[in-house]
């Protein structure tokens, strides 16, 4: 038991350092597009940093540290340490050169981890939300050659998308509402709307749009008979809805529509509920009208423009930034010695790691 909380704790770590940098960059690019004059070598390539630092380094950590809660593998202590160092090389390479051959290497490191971590988790026969993951993981990752071969600009932001929404909905979301021990849904079914409605997000739009009003809806009625707490059912629901609306087309999939969802699915319900540590509950409300105030500010960019929305942006990006480096700053000081919460999803160690 000891050995697979020391696991657990591994991953946290190194999800809390990935986060720590994903949020001061992406501070520190709010700040530029609201007008702030500050040091910028490249945009794109921190752009790129950001989002990869945040999936390699912070999500996938907590999604296996939510596997190992619940009763699936983590990875061992060198298994860990390679995949830490292929993130430390593709986040140097992408903030330096963006797609360049340091960020290829280290990302098709990574890649390798994702499917061995997917592979494991198959071979333990998982239950529930987590059944229909390595799938999920598997398809996200056959998805990479078409990111890598598309053309720059629109269509490779497209095709990220996609990429992007296959993971999410297939591997993480899954992930996360296990966590929570939300009402489970057939996982073919489950990925299947997944999978239609990662591709509607991205570069392929058509009828199968509709998949993704399928999914608001099994999320919506799922997360209603969790265990999550009030706000974190909110934020649940704040994803759940706009998917259906989306689904219907009575919300329009533009770009700024997308990255405000985008960020708001990551910062609101999908870390709330994988992140282990939990704030006071004022400051959980806190984080989540800040998170949806700077969403809101994104999104209305494309749909009514006003001067003042990157300023808004930018000033609760920083504020949600700020609660992240106090969460994370509260996670150190419990490994350097101060008690750790109770996690009631514990349960006993898994036969087999990666």
């Amino acid at each position: 038991m000891h050995a697979e909380r020391d696991a657990r704790e591994r991953l946290v770590l190194l999800a809390g350092v990935s986060l720590a940098g994903t949020v001061a960059v992406g501070a520190w690019l709010r700040l530029v597009l609201a007008g702030v004059p500050l040091p910028l070598r490249d945009f794109g390539d921190l752009r790129h940093l950001h989002t990869h630092l945040g999936y390699y380094g912070a999500l996938f950590p907590l999604m296996w540290a939510a596997w190992s809660r619940l009763g699936g593998p983590s990875p061992g202590p060198k298994a860990l340490g390679l995949y830490a160092l292929a993130v430390a090389v593709s986040a140097i390479g992408f903030g330096l050169s963006g797609y360049g051959p340091v960020a290829i290497a280290g990302s098709t490191a990574v890649l390798v981890g994702w499917l061995v971590s997917a592979w494991a988790l198959q071979r333990s026969g998982p239950g529930g939300w987590l059944r229909g993951v390595p799938l999920g993981v598997l398809l996200g990752s056959s998805m990479v050659p078409w990111v890598a071969m598309s053309a720059s600009g629109t269509q490779a932001q497209e095709v990220a998308r996609s990429f992007l929404g296959m993971l999410l909905l297939g591997a993480l979301v899954p992930s996360a509402l296990a966590v929570i021990r939300a009402r489970v849904f057939p996982a073919w079914g489950w990925l299947l709307a997944a999978g239609a409605g990662a591709l509607s997000l991205g570069a392929v739009g058509g009828p199968h749009q509709v998949a993704l009003a399928v999914v608001g809806v099994l999320l919506a009625v799922s997360v209603l008979t969790s265990t999550a707490t009030v706000e974190l059912k909110l934020s649940w629901l704040g994803v759940a809805l706009p998917l259906a609306a989306a689904g219907l087309g009575l919300l329009p999939l533009t770009k700024q529509v997308a990255v405000a969802g985008l960020h708001f699915l990551v910062l609101g319900p999908l870390l709330g509920s994988l992140w282990p540590r939990r704030l006071p509950a004022i400051l959980r409300w806190v984080e989540l009208s800040l998170v949806s105030l700077m969403c809101l500010a994104i999104l209305l960019q494309d749909l009514a423009w006003h001067p003042y929305l990157p300023t808004l942006a930018a000033v609760a990006g920083c504020g949600v930034a700020l609660i992240w480096l106090i969460k994370v700053g509260v996670t150190g000081g419990e490994r350097a010695g101060l008690p750790a919460a109770a996690d009631p999803t514990e349960k006993p160690p898994p036969k087999r790691g990666f």
